[in-house]
């Protein structure tokens, strides 16, 4: 229960938000037909100046079929053109889907991130502004539950706007961080008009910016990521009292080694800045998206960030940039689903569990299952529907309470740890991702 603790402080802290964030019309609008050329000059256009995509200009479908690049695209312009008849999100979650690793992730995410900003002007939005925010499905037809409870999990009303658009401006940039082959030139180019000042504070646009730099390779942030991840796993890992007595052993030392703070945060902290001095090289790309990720669901991150329903899905991106981030990456998301699955053994009888359950939607969603019902936010206490969504977004359909849910999480995160595990060297690693996968699934 310990874990929750920097969540509800996150839950009171006070957003400070970029001015680039608010959806205003700063560019001008311009009528002239896009003709795709060459990739970077064609998604320049499409931004018209936004590096958050939010009014992204679309070429035709069919101007794309001449262009080797231009599937993603294409497929890009056909589901925005239908999510904007519809007004479904479920559009876009599908277009991230099926194109993972291209610029069609962002552009998906640039357009939920101006429907919240419209959203939010509309009264009682809050379903729509949830499922903009992460991979979530459509309500559940005929649930009784108050769709103005969807954003509880982002604090205090006053300042859900602004966490939201907060949210929604990070997850483009992960967009356009979600594979190699992005091009990032015309981003970064964006990125530099002064109304985009402070959004080019935001860590992952950091990271953007530094791929325009030349590679240097340098094992420093490897090493960084790799402390901070061990530290983590053992921590996720120690369930027994021998095994908390040498965690607690190992967090003092590492503390003491990084001046007495939190060494978790510090190695990962450590991961990203040193990421970023060397350029584009592709595995240090990696290892800042994921130590940022890291960062966010250990709720060590520098602000509200940290919350959110996209954390783990990220995590798990860490394979697009290379093997050694993909691994950490895997080894996150499985002390991300064992700390979730942990906390709701305690939280499902308890108040807590309104501020448990968004992390357990994430780990389960980012970890591979299936998305869930907006309407599980909307819930302040589990009934059948809540474990029977949960259960079938594992491929169990039968769980209609928590050890049949917790049984189907079990077995999922069982999987997912002896793979992490299988990729990990002899050692401790791979003895705690074993004794992880043997707990869960005994």
């Amino acid at each position: 229960m310990k874990r929750l603790s920097p969540v509800l402080l996150l839950l009171g802290a006070c957003v400070k938000i970029p001015s680039a964030l608010m959806l205003e019309p700063t560019q001008t609008a311009t009528s002239a037909p896009i003709v795709p050329t060459d990739e970077a000059t064609t998604l320049a256009a499409m931004l018209n100046g936004d590096p958050l995509a939010r009014r992204v200009r679309l070429p035709t479908v069919a101007s794309f079929e001449s262009v080797a690049w231009g599937a993603p695209y294409a497929a890009a312009a056909t589901a925005i053109a239908e999510a904007e008849r519809s007004a479904s999100p479920d559009l876009l979650l599908r277009l991230e889907a099926d194109w993972n690793g291209t610029a069609a992730v962002a552009l998906a995410r640039g357009v939920a991130a101006g429907r919240i900003e419209e959203a939010f002007s509309r009264d009682r939005a809050a379903r729509e502004v949830a499922l903009m925010l992460g991979p979530l499905a459509p309500a559940v037809t005929g649930a009784s539950t108050d769709d103005a409870t969807t954003l509880d999990w982002l604090g205090p009303v006053a300042q859900r706007r602004d966490r939201a658009l907060m949210l929604s401006a990070d997850r483009v940039l992960a967009g356009w961080l979600s594979g190699p082959s992005v091009p990032a030139g015309p981003v970064i180019a964006a990125l530099d008009g002064q109304l985009y000042d402070g959004l080019r504070e935001r860590p992952l646009a950091r990271a953007l910016v530094a791929r325009s730099a030349p590679p240097q390779p340098s094992p420093a942030a490897l090493e960084a990521l790799e402390r901070a991840t061990n530290l983590a796993l053992q921590r996720s890992a120690a369930d027994r009292d021998r095994e908390q007595a040498a965690w607690a052993k190992a967090r003092d030392a590492a503390s003491a080694e990084v001046g007495g703070v939190d060494p978790v945060k510090a190695w990962l902290d450590r991961a990203f800045d040193a990421a970023l001095t060397q350029g584009g090289d592709p595995t240090a790309t990696g290892a800042a998206l994921v130590a940022d990720a890291a960062r966010r669901w250990d709720a060590s991150c520098h602000d509200i960030a940290c919350l959110g329903l996209d954390r783990v899905g990220t995590l798990a991106r860490g394979d697009a940039w290379g093997a050694e981030p993909g691994h950490f990456g895997d080894v996150w998301v499985v002390i991300a689903l064992n700390d979730a699955l942990k906390t709701m053994d305690v939280a499902q009888q308890s108040v807590l569990y309104p501020i448990a359950l968004p992390n357990l939607i994430d780990a389960v969603v980012g970890s591979g299952g299936a998305p869930l019902p907006v309407d599980l936010l909307e819930r302040r206490k589990p009934d059948e529907a809540t474990w029977l969504a949960i259960g079938r977004s594992l491929g169990e359909p039968g769980a209609t309470d928590w050890p049949g849910a917790r049984h189907a999480i079990g077995q999922h995160l069982a999987r997912i740890a002896r793979a992490a595990a299988a990729e990990a060297p002899e050692g401790d690693r791979r003895t705690q991702l074993t004794s992880i996968a043997d707990r869960a699934a005994p």
